[in-house]
């Protein structure tokens, strides 16, 4: 009873050490055998040792074939609790929050350590392959403009890349410069390319997940980290809002009928920015 106990439970490691034991016994037994019936000689070891194995086989076996079974089995129960945990509120959120951060360039993060998660900028194209072209659990109008905002503003032509610049520019008025002039004005680009960072991630990604991302993870870089200028975010924001959300890139993703709708959802989403943006300067 306690022996058919033990090998069901038994693991790898016990599977070894119990043919490493039986081994021994065998050859202890076989050895003793052989001095005493065969007077030491080298055959009767032989022969005695050999009895000892077979008589030790069945033993081996059953703890072997336990030792496998208790291995699939951990391994099945692990793969059940990891896919609970990933499909909890909890694990949804985690994963989100894991594809926000990988948006977020090093440069731009702020307390990733509190995420504890050691996500190099590198993997941003694996996760977003595996998330954007995710098909959504319910077809509705909400998530067809959701995903249709995601993969229009997502494409190769990278048009969030173009509402940074024209916001950037009107803010820092730089509106009459050349591309050769702006490529040369460090300002500019700095703030340019926070802009981007929060429309590639807070904002899309936002509008994804239907959860607001955390602002505060993303970092303002002009004029300096040490003393950001909200204002002028907040100003390229707002006019990417009002005068810039030309939206043509959605079409084939959605239909004409429903264009309005992803542009009144962009809007909200990005006022919801700005607000956010507001809050946070008024904390400080």
């Amino acid at each position: 009873m306690l022996l058919n106990r033990v090998i069901k439970t038994a693991t790898k490691a016990d599977a070894l050490l119990t043919i490493y034991f039986l081994i021994t016994v065998a050859m202890m037994i076989g050895g003793s055998l052989a001095y005493n019936l065969a007077e030491g000689s080298i055959l009767g070891i032989i022969i005695t040792t050999l009895i000892g194995w077979v008589l030790c086989w069945d033993m081996v076996n059953a703890v072997v074939e336990a030792a496998i079974t208790t291995e699939t089995e951990k391994q099945v129960r692990q793969a059940i609790e990891t896919y609970k945990e990933m499909n909890t509120p909890e694990g949804i959120c985690q994963q989100q929050d894991l594809e926000f951060f990988a948006v977020v360039p090093p440069t731009n993060r702020k307390g990733d350590d509190s995420y504890a998660l050691r996500l190099r900028h590198n993997d941003l194209g694996r996760i977003q392959e595996e998330s954007v072209t995710r098909e959504a659990i319910v077809r509705g109008l909400d998530v067809l403009t959701r995903e249709a905002i995601v993969r229009g503003f997502n494409n190769k032509r990278d048009p969030l890349r173009a509402l940074a610049i024209m916001g950037a520019c009107h803010a820092l008025g730089k509106t009459h410069l050349s591309d050769e002039a702006l490529d040369k004005d460090t300002e500019f680009k700095i703030l340019f390319y926070d802009i981007y960072i929060y429309l590639k991630a807070w904002l899309m990604l936002s509008i994804k997940n239907r959860r607001e991302m955390d602002l505060e993870r993303i970092v303002q870089r002009y004029p300096s980290i040490e003393a950001p200028n909200t204002k002028v975010y907040t100003k390229a924001l707002r006019y990417i809002r009002n005068n810039s959300l030309e939206i043509e890139q959605l079409r084939g993703y959605i239909a004409d009928d429903f264009i309005e709708n992803a542009r009144d959802m962009l809007r909200n989403y990005l006022e919801r920015l700005i607000e956010g943006l507001d809050k946070n300067r008024n904390k400080k």
